[in-house]
């Protein structure tokens, strides 16, 4: 099909190009509390071919792009894929992006083997059944706790315990190839798992929560162990009340989990040499990222490192861990070809997707923080332990979120709360951030478990 590819861009007169195979093999699994309710395989190809076209106009020299998706197992002839390349040909005329160099095989280093998290040699059906098994070890482990193996699981639920209400498991093995028209060719594996949870608990009030989890290979002690927390915190939300604060004191902040992950992204997206060109961010090397002369008390300094998910970019370039914060000082300018040569560094590699896939859009690491979870447990605070919906704006730095449970540390009582609300400016608090010494693993991040601060605003949902 490549070489097919090929001979269709050249009957084109295509001569800049890019060509992506990604051929994957799944095994699903789809469960209504323990009962397989559809098993699915899948095994499929699929093609993208970037067209570009280097055009003059005005005196600018540009480079306009624009993709095909070919369908891998339709029939084709090599004449509608001439046409489809033509017609993209065409298109890319009305791109008007300033020209850039798309990356050669230098880009691409010496052969690099997989070093990726993998399978062990296990099938996609083994792998995804072994992750199934570990949710409903971790929720027999949960329900089991304190209570008698001789009483029935009906009968614990009964008495107000959480329990999982349905499962999905994906289990992805996945090879993908980019070649370009500047004889780039490289190939890399990639193992996958993925899945949603939700659990259902009735002790006061009927609940339903979930949550998605991503890994490279597989994680199951850390599947097993969010699992068991995510039940957890089920039943707390069952009996949580209405939140309302009777003061205007500051209440600072304690997050967990995937918001931590969305607080710290901000760094890595304003670090982004496509926020950079267009001044969406003023970050430069050497900047400083949390305005430590102005910090009321001690902080925990940010650290960042991009982790490579795979030893290719997007692009097909060659990447590897990269140190992007240190000590609060931004320390690189990161993404690929186009946005690089525009600001005049070298391309660092692409790190960070778009897209509205179940991947994360960056894989990134934070060193564990200075304090313990326990040691953040003091005086008043919020500790919010998930939300109905938390974003954070990767331009203004606005967050925001209405919580779904949070714990309200008050006058020595700790009372579980829902329906409140938080919103605030990321470089407003980030010289009050603690970051917790337990840490976490979790949807492309590995970090501090817990991030305290303070200067977020709190209030009640109308």
């Amino acid at each position: 099909m490549i070489d097919k590819i090929k001979e269709a861009l050249k009957r084109a007169k295509v001569s800049i190009y890019q060509i992506k195979e990604v051929k994957s093999l799944s095994a699903e699994l789809f469960f209504v509390k323990h009962e397989l309710n559809t098993r699915r395989m899948t095994d499929k190809v699929e093609y993208t071919v970037k067209v570009f076209n280097e055009f003059e106009e005005d005196d600018n020299h540009y480079l306009g792009e624009a993709s095909v998706t070919l369908p891998a197992y339709s029939i084709i002839t090599s004449a509608e894929m001439v046409k489809k390349f033509k017609e993209a040909y065409k298109n890319a005329a009305f791109v008007k992006n300033k020209y850039y160099s798309l990356p050669d095989k230098e880009a691409a280093g010496k052969f690099r083997p997989d070093t990726q998290k993998n399978f062990n040699g296990k099938t996609v059906q083994e792998v995804a059944g072994d992750v199934a098994m570990t949710v409903f070890m971790a929720e027999e482990d949960h329900l089991r706790g304190g209570n008698s193996f001789d009483t029935p699981i009906e009968d614990i639920i009964k008495e107000g315990r959480s329990f999982l209400n349905s499962l999905e498991v994906y289990a992805i093995d996945k090879t993908t190839r980019i070649i370009n028209s500047n004889e780039l060719d490289v190939s890399f594996k990639e193992q996958i798992t993925e899945g949603e949870i939700v659990v259902q608990c009735k002790k006061k009030e009927d609940v339903e929560l979930f949550r998605e989890f991503y890994y490279k290979g597989t994680e199951n002690d850390i599947l097993s162990r969010m699992v068991r927390e995510f039940l957890s915190m089920a039943e707390l939300r069952s009996e949580a009340i209405k939140f309302k604060l009777t003061d205007n004191k500051p209440l600072p902040v304690i997050l967990y989990g995937d918001s931590v992950r969305e607080m710290l992204q901000y760094y890595v997206e304003k670090s982004l040499a496509s926020y950079v060109y267009p001044h969406y961010s003023d970050y430069k090397v050497g900047k400083e990222v949390q305005d430590a002369d102005n910090a009321p008390h001690s902080f925990d300094e940010i650290n960042i490192t991009l982790n490579a998910p795979a030893p290719y970019d997007e692009e097909g370039r060659s990447i590897d861990d990269k140190v992007i914060i240190k000590d609060g000082i931004c320390k690189v300018i990161h993404g690929g070809s186009r946005f690089s040569e525009y600001l005049g560094i070298e391309p660092a590699g692409v790190y960070v997707k778009g897209g509205l896939t179940a991947e994360p859009t960056a894989f990134f690491s934070v060193p564990a923080g200075t304090h313990t979870l326990s040691g953040l447990k003091n005086g008043r605070y919020l500790e919010i332990m998930g939300f109905s919906d938390f974003q954070v704006d990767p331009i203004t730095g606005e967050f925001g979120g209405e919580f779904r449970l949070a714990i309200l540390h008050i006058d020595d009582a700790c009372i579980p709360v829902t329906g409140g609300t938080i919103n605030g400016i990321v470089d407003k608090s980030s010289n009050t951030f603690k970051f917790s010494k337990e840490m976490q693993k979790s949807n492309g991040f590995s970090g501090p478990l817990a991030l305290k601060f303070d200067r977020a605003s709190v209030g009640c949902k109308l």
